[in-house]
């Protein structure tokens, strides 16, 4: 019984803490990005992902080559 507690509280403790993160962070780094101002949105971005949002994460990435291959093109 003592196992099967430790390990309910376990899982509880990292649903109150899985989603520590902004949503506003992500909405203004979506629009920056929309926008092409690239270099805010990497820091917005950066910011999310920090904060253990990893949609934050994939899409600094993706932000970061987009940004990388229109200065290619330019």
């Amino acid at each position: 019984m003592k196992k099967v507690i430790f390990i309910l509280s376990l899982f509880l403790t990292n649903l109150l803490f899985a989603y520590q993160y902004d949503p506003l962070k992500a909405v203004m780094a979506y629009d920056a990005q929309k926008k092409g101002d690239y270099k805010k949105a990497s820091v917005l971005w950066k910011q999310s992902c920090d904060e253990g949002n990893a949609n934050g994460c994939f899409n600094l990435g993706s932000c970061m080559t987009m940004a990388k291959v229109l200065d290619k093109i330019k």
